[in-house]
């Protein structure tokens, strides 16, 4: 856990549940700056697809949380 994450951070944490056999092929994500090129760059070496919610969209993460909750079991 971290105060102010940095995309290095989010890259080292993405790493962590890739590498350790999580199956996942998908990441997606809003437009937040600490997602830049290099850090998209960076997951998709690591075999996982990186899809970004639409632009000006402000509703597209809460109905992609709800839609995933759902499917996952409300984690």
């Amino acid at each position: 856990m971290t105060t102010n994450p940095d995309a290095d951070w989010t890259l080292q944490q993405l790493w962590e549940v890739v590498v350790n056999g999580g199956g996942h092929r998908y990441l997606i994500h809003d437009r937040d700056r600490i997602f830049a090129k290099n850090l998209d760059d960076s997951i998709r070496a690591l075999g996982v697809e990186v899809l970004r919610s639409p632009v000006a969209s402000p509703k597209a993460n809460a109905i992609c949380e709800r839609v995933i909750g759902q499917r996952e079991g409300n984690i």
